[in-house]
């Protein structure tokens, strides 16, 4: 999916009449512009977020409904494997590879964003849902 204006028109060919294309896709918000920052190196194509969606689906003149679910990601400071494998998913890197100081500034910019509760740094961590009746 180079093209997200022909892959959105792809996928509401082939749904079904009266059907409904749902997309699920993350605001570029905090928490993923963070995690943009390493995308952006090691993808050979564009991440495209909410805004890149929605201005897609206005160019196809398409009506649509945005439904914001506000979710948390609950990062664990107390268990260092459970963290490292939840920040490697955001980051979409390895990462305890990435340098000591990388690693630090990450879990910084985390715990200014979040909130710590008992054990776990809570940072907010929204998903839009798109739905587009066919």
């Amino acid at each position: 999916m180079e093209n997200l204006t022909e892959s959105l028109v792809d996928l509401m060919r082939l749904c079904s009449p009266e059907g409904a294309v749902v997309i699920a896709v993350a605001p570029f918000e905090e928490m993923n512009q963070l995690a943009n920052i390493f995308w952006s190196h090691h993808q050979n194509h564009n991440i495209w977020f909410e805004h890149d969606v929605i201005a897609s689906l206005v160019k196809l003149n398409v009506n649509f409904k945005r439904i914001r679910i506000d979710a948390t990601l609950n990062d664990p400071e107390s268990d260092e494997t459970l963290q490292n494998d939840i920040l490697s998913f955001l980051l979409q890197s390895l990462f305890d590879r990435l340098p000591i100081e990388c690693r630090e500034l990450t879990i910084a910019f985390l715990k200014q964003i979040g909130e710590s509760k008992n054990t776990y740094l809570t940072v907010p961590h929204p998903v839009s849902l798109i739905v587009v009746k066919v």
